[in-house]
């Protein structure tokens, strides 16, 4: 069979580690560790100390010590409780989803021996704590923010509450006296989102799942999701801004200020990584000589300079809302 756990464990730390069947467990780590910023109530970015290395994650950790014991057999016959993933040669982090919120997850990292006959390199188990899914939100503000998007018919909260496919596209907005959380809910208005804009910062961006995490002073999170877009003719050339959330005008709305994205960003950025990126508002230019590319937030037209040479494009994405009351 593969190493004794427990026996393992009760090493102490200077002491030789013990191998067996080519596995050998690295009492320090392989420089692995979670992204705090990046936790949210469904997903969170494992930092892996390298490239070419495994995490196995579970809520369960008896699994995860059944699978430490004999990793190549449960690699290829694992347990449904665990997930797997793995990063590749110009990656270090690793990106899970599809968590439980309010659920503390365990996990280990462990890399394959460079050379035939080299042990098996697993570190310790470490856990982590998913956010709770919070209807209200207190950011600081003069009003309340609903913390979730609108689902006429919500129930238990689901996964796609903070994905796309929950969205809105700008002609089948939802009534905010429509929404089944308690409460009188309104769009914000224009002063609303500036405010919020001049209190929060931007923490984390899932360019995956396309949305973002707005942080306030008392370190309470707003998720809101985003799409790419931007007035096309206030747009600076190579940069994309990502949209959040309409003002009750439906003209102006909450904007990130990003610098260059390419059209394939993807993966989670936080910490220092946003240091560039800015909420601001944006108001429809009044003179526009068009207005049936900006008639509101939601139907847009941006530049796009990524590909070499400035060409228009139009279209009407969907994204998210987020309501308010009075405290």
């Amino acid at each position: 069979m593969g190493i004794c756990f427990m026996s393992l464990l009760s090493c102490q730390n200077g002491d030789e580690p013990k191998r067996e069947n080519n596995v050998i467990l690295i009492y320090d780590g392989l420089g692995e560790s979670v992204k705090i910023e990046s936790i949210t109530p469904i997903s969170a970015t494992i930092n892996t100390g390298g490239n070419y290395r495994y995490a196995c994650i579970s809520e369960n950790r008896d699994s995860l010590e059944i699978v430490m014991n004999d990793y190549d057999y449960y690699w290829t016959d694992k347990p449904t409780c665990i997930q797997f993933g793995w990063t590749s040669n110009y990656e270090t982090h690793l990106t899970v989803y599809d968590l439980k919120p309010t659920t503390t997850y365990y996990y280990f990292v462990t890399e394959d021996g460079y050379h035939p006959g080299d042990p098996r390199k697993i570190g310790p188990i470490h856990s982590f704590d998913t956010e709770d899914i919070n209807l209200y939100v207190n950011m600081g503000s003069s009003v309340e923010w609903c913390g979730v998007n609108y689902l006429e018919n919500r129930g238990e909260f689901h996964l796609t509450q903070f994905l796309s496919n929950s969205l809105f596209r700008y002609n089948e907005l939802p009534e905010p006296a429509y929404e089944t959380i308690q409460g009188d809910w309104r769009y914000p208005t224009i002063q609303e989102l500036e405010e919020l804009s001049d209190i929060c910062t931007v923490t984390m961006v899932d360019f995956t799942k396309k949305f973002v995490c707005l942080t306030s002073p008392g370190k309470n999170n707003l998720y809101v999701p985003f799409t790419y877009q931007k007035l096309w003719d206030d747009c600076n050339d190579g940069y994309r801004h990502l949209m959040l959330i309409p003002a009750d005008d439906q003209e102006s709305g909450l904007y990130i200020s990003t610098p260059y994205l390419s059209q394939s960003t993807y993966g989670v950025k936080c910490g220092d990584e946003l240091k560039e990126y800015k909420l601001k508002i944006e108001k429809r230019p009044p003179y526009i000589v068009d207005f049936s590319d900006c008639t509101d937030f939601f139907r847009w037209s941006y530049i796009d300079s990524t590909g070499g040479s400035s060409q228009k494009k139009s279209g009407d994405d969907k994204i998210g809302v987020r309501f308010v009351r009075e405290k």
